[in-house]
């Protein structure tokens, strides 16, 4: 998949320029198939989805711009087949650890005794079990949801329904191609940009105040 920049009129399997009809010959010869019928840019059609294999692909959908790009999105699923592995990941929750906490119990450690006499091998062993007990006790873990991603901190229900809302400008406009629809559209999607770069700058500012001052 990606964007081929080639003018293909896939209605009629006819290209505009020699390139075109050479593009398409190998397309044959590699018994792929097209799946994209809706214009991505424009009234041209020119991000496609090849595949060489009946019914991996599907649910395709062309959706709105993803910020300032003049590329429509192109959403659409494989269909895959793999064995289930049961499995649980945690990782850390550090917006929700207890840093002060930590810190005091660090300060009660008498590091000149614990550490007298041992290797510096020994000594950073011991260092390290004792700062995965402390981490243990005052720093929660969450479980990875079950696409395997962490879940986002940032993607607020304010910024979920402004992309919802986004889209649905979106195909009211392309739908009825009014200039006025259109405009209400783009307006949506740059409150919709930026909503989703101020929360992903609160989070990171969060979480580097909680790393300088813990």
């Amino acid at each position: 998949m990606g964007d081929f920049s080639l003018h293909i009129n896939w209605a009629n399997q006819i290209g505009s320029s020699a390139e075109e009809e050479d593009f398409l010959e190998c397309i044959r010869d590699g018994f792929l198939n097209q799946y994209v019928e809706e214009p991505t840019r424009g009234q041209a059609i020119l991000d496609w989805v090849l595949c060489n294999e009946e019914g991996l692909v599907s649910d395709l959908v062309v959706q709105s711009p993803l910020g300032n790009s003049d590329h429509n999105m192109v959403e659409f699923c494989i269909r895959m087949e793999s064995d289930t592995v049961n499995s649980e990941t945690r990782v850390l929750n550090l917006n929700k650890g207890d840093f002060e906490g930590m810190r005091r119990e660090l300060a009660r450690i008498d590091w000149q005794i614990i550490l007298k006499g041992l290797t510096v091998e020994m000594q950073w062993q011991r260092f390290k079990d004792r700062m995965d007990e402390l981490q243990k006790l005052f720093i929660p873990v969450w479980r990875k949801n079950k696409t395997g991603k962490a879940a986002q901190p940032w993607l607020t229900r304010e910024i979920k329904d402004s992309v919802k809302s986004k889209e649905e400008a979106y195909k009211l406009a392309r739908g009825s191609g009014k200039p006025e629809d259109w405009e209400k559209f783009r307006t949506q999607q740059r409150r919709t940009k930026g909503l989703i770069k101020r929360g992903d700058k609160e989070h990171g500012r969060k979480f580097a105040g909680n790393i300088k001052t813990d």
